[in-house]
């Protein structure tokens, strides 16, 4: 700066005057980067004064909310929060002003109303001495995490829903102690044992005696190999009824590869088992009625054979010829009508048997 100068005595004279700007230079200089950064950042940054009323509104702010920065500027930030959340925000608004940083998630809206769920965080804008003269508040859309995370909610209900209906009981074990750490809503419905039943209970004990050595070879097996398949074994209810099942198991092992953890797999094979016996009983039934028919043909086929061989003889006399061939009438009707009962087991086990109707006369 360059200035007149009068002395008392009549001098003139000329002042220079030297300011130096560096530190102003400096703070311009900061001030510009800040607002690049805001003007640049993918989320809306927005300034508040203590009314409530936008006094900043960066170019993500435009984008998200779409409202220009002109229309936005002075309008009072609650026309972009619905009746319901109002509340919510001046409760964190106050905080903000008294100097805490807030974050929360909320729901604002955009220009047309379309609701848009955001996180938030809130904090205090002061001047150099301290001075509190507004408030930051800078959104992150999340709709696209908040959908992700209602997806994986939705996932994990249905592996739950699948984990505890499943016909099969589920189960997972800690090999050195044998104690049952998880098991689906099945295996407790099934054995009839509650949850705090079943987590004081040693798994072994769940099986009958004569499944106890057949349960150590297939931990010891477990051990060994890492998975074992479908061992048949017996499980005792606490009814004490019986259950046969087919136990399968994947093992969970350590850092040191050792098996730690099974993971036990139960499936019910009591109707299996049935059906095994009733085919076993079916073909006891059927090795029975095959020698019964066995026997009832030798019978007439011998009294033929007979027969044929008094017929051959050439001295035979005809009282003789002629009950022979009684003999072979009588016997071949016999093995007709058992044949035909035969043909007629064999139609009914096909299902083609079918009956003839005839008229009868009941008088």
């Amino acid at each position: 700066r360059i200035s007149n100068y009068a002395g008392p005595d009549g001098a003139y004279g000329v002042v220079l005057s030297v300011t130096d700007l560096t530190a102003l230079a400096a703070a311009r200089k900061r001030v510009e980067l800040l607002s690049s950064i805001v003007d640049s950042t993918g989320d809306p940054v927005i300034g508040l004064d203590h009314s409530q009323c936008v006094t900043a509104w960066n170019p993500a702010a435009v984008r998200l909310y779409g409202l220009s920065e002109e229309g936005a500027l002075k309008m009072p930030l609650e026309k972009l929060i619905p009746p319901e959340r109002r509340a919510q925000f001046r409760a964190a608004f106050e905080q903000a002003w008294s100097g805490s940083v807030v974050n929360l998630e909320t729901i604002q809206l955009h220009e047309d109303g379309m609701p848009i769920t955001i996180s938030t965080t809130l904090s205090a804008v002061r001047e150099p001495d301290g001075t509190i003269i507004g408030v930051s508040k800078i959104d992150r859309d999340i709709r696209e995490r908040r959908r992700r995370e209602e997806a994986l909610a939705e996932r994990e209900r249905r592996l739950a829903d699948l984990y505890d209906h499943s016909p099969d009981m589920f189960a997972f074990v800690e090999i050195r102690s044998g104690r049952l750490l998880e098991f689906n809503e099945t295996f407790e419905r099934t054995l009839g044992y509650s949850a705090a039943e079943l987590s004081a209970m040693p798994f072994s004990s769940l099986f009958s005696p004569e499944s106890q050595e057949a349960l150590r070879l297939f931990h010891e097996t477990l051990c060994r190999t890492g998975e074992v398949r479908d061992v048949e074994m017996t499980l005792v209810r606490k009814n004490g009824t019986r259950l046969d099942i087919s136990l399968s198991a994947t093992g969970e092992r350590d850092t040191t590869g050792e098996v730690v953890r099974s993971r036990s797999v139960a499936h019910d094979i009591t109707v299996r088992r049935q059906a095994s016996q009733a085919l076993l009983e079916a073909s006891k039934i059927r090795e029975r009625f095959l020698a019964m028919v066995s026997h009832e043909l030798r019978t007439p086929l011998y009294a033929i054979r007979t027969a044929t061989a008094l017929i051959s003889l050439p001295n035979a006399d005809e009282t003789k010829r002629q009950r022979a061939i009684e003999v072979l009438n009588r016997q071949t009707a016999q093995m007709t009508r058992l044949l035909g009962d035969l043909l007629d087991v064999s139609l009914i086990t096909h299902n083609r048997f079918e009956l003839s109707r005839l008229p009868l006369d009941l008088r």
